[in-house]
């Protein structure tokens, strides 16, 4: 017997006999999941860094913009909150030698 997909995922139809197999692949999920995020976090540092290196250079003034997180805005289509964040997260990054040396452009 077929049960039918559950409300939470709506591809995951769970046969009698195999939920062995689906538990195993749900947990090989869960652990991608995990990998994945450790990566994104990676690139949000590394993202960090070069947006620190760039406005340190002022090299929103080869495009005419006024500031990097004006130059974010447009140029990488960020929201404008999520622009400011990462400047002034950048900001502080340089202020602490030692966290930055482990992200790099």
């Amino acid at each position: 017997q077929v049960f039918p997909p559950t409300a939470h995922n709506p591809r995951l139809s769970v046969h009698r006999g195999n939920v062995m197999s689906v538990t195993r692949e749900v947990r090989q999920l869960g652990e991608r999941m995990r990998e994945l995020t450790q990566h994104i976090a990676q690139l949000q540092a590394e993202l960090a860094h070069c947006v620190g290196e760039f406005d340190t250079a002022q090299g929103y003034e080869l495009d005419a913009y006024r500031s990097t997180q004006t130059w974010l805005r447009y140029e990488l289509r960020m929201h404008p909150r999520d622009a400011s964040q990462l400047v002034g997260m950048a900001r502080q990054l340089r202020q602490l030698p030692a966290v930055a040396g482990h992200a790099r452009c």
